[in-house]
């Protein structure tokens, strides 16, 4: 899309962030996110990999919810739900023939997308801020686990995407390991 507007690179900067969130949620890996300027078909890609084929559907999903939920959560109308239909159809043809291939296979696919959504409504901060990254430039999966603000190490980082998972916000508790024992702790907010 060429000529976007400073309120399309926002919208488009969720959706990829979306993707980027839910793609490690699921276990996967970010290669690049970024918004593509000055091309007539694409206006945003996230390249994942390292994921389970079950979860293709979920992180397609993960894309146009973000972009609804940033465009009309806090607005009432059209509801997420009405945005995210408006969003598949305007936008997210990729996303929904990964969906539409997902519902044939029955791999991974529900009706029922409450556990991503849930889980990006639980990391919507992390979502905002990968978001605020790519409106800036690319980003990484080194970006990603930063705005979710896990730990390079691998024990540690796989236990806190279970808490997050289970519907723990990210910075609201710690992880440390001492030793060969993962302790948890609840951060207190003010």
């Amino acid at each position: 899309m060429t000529d976007m507007t400073p309120e399309q690179r926002v919208y488009i900067a969720f959706h990829e962030a979306g993707h980027a969130v839910a793609t490690v949620l699921s276990g996967g890996r970010v290669g690049m996110a970024r918004i593509v300027d000055n091309d007539p078909t694409t206006i945003g890609m996230c390249e994942t990999y390292d994921h389970h084929e079950r979860d293709d559907a979920l992180i397609a999903w993960a894309g146009p919810y973000a972009e609804a939920l940033a465009r009309w959560g806090d607005k009432g109308r059209p509801d997420v739900r009405t945005g995210l239909l408006q969003v598949l159809a305007a936008s997210g043809r990729r996303d929904q023939s990964v969906i539409d291939l997902a519902k044939m296979r029955d791999v991974g696919y529900s009706d029922d997308h409450r556990t991503i959504e849930k889980h990006l409504k639980t990391c919507w901060r992390a979502v905002g801020d990968v978001a605020t990254a790519l409106i800036d430039g690319p980003v990484t999966h080194t970006d990603v686990t930063r705005a979710l603000g896990l730990s390079s190490d691998p024990e540690v980082s796989a236990h806190q995407l279970h808490l997050i998972r289970a519907g723990r916000k990210p910075g609201r508790f710690s992880v440390t390991k001492v030793g060969e024992t993962l302790h948890v702790s609840t951060l207190l907010t003010a």
